[in-house]
Parts: structure tokens; sequence; C-alpha cells
């Protein structure tokens, strides 16, 4: 009885059919070489999602699976 959800990495519709709940992960800022609160675009996804999610899921909640910035790096 739990819902199912898969979370895609674009906006493709990818198994929308198939589960209760369609998300996607975006990752904001993927280059700390410069300041990233400026540059161009950082939030421009964010700013639509409903747009661009809405079709996969017309009759289920707006999900973001996975919203950072960044990815696994380690220590050494």
């Amino acid at each position: 009885t739990a819902p199912i959800f898969h979370n895609d990495l674009f906006f493709s519709g990818l198994y929308a059919d198939l589960v209760d709940i369609y998300a996607f992960d975006h990752y904001s800022v993927t280059h700390f070489d410069t300041d990233w609160r400026h540059a161009p675009g950082v939030f421009s996804v964010i700013d639509g999602v409903e747009e661009s999610l809405r079709p996969f899921c017309e009759n289920s909640p707006l999900m973001v699976a996975e919203l950072q910035a960044g990815w696994f790096g380690s220590w050494c």
C-alpha cells in the first residue's frame, strides 16, 4: 500500500506511467571554482519545475527527490 516513486535525472517522463509518484533529481551547482550565487541559470530549473514536471504527474503531487549541490567526493 506504499506509493512507489521514480526519480528521473531529466524531465523525460521515464516510468511515469508505472509509478505512483514521478520525481526528478537536480543538482543546481556543479562547479565550485566560481561564485555559484551569481552564475546564470543556477535556479532556472527550480523556477520552472511545475511547468516541466506537471505533464508527467497530472494526478499526483510534485516531488523533487534530490535537490542538492555537489556529489560524493573522497576526503583523500
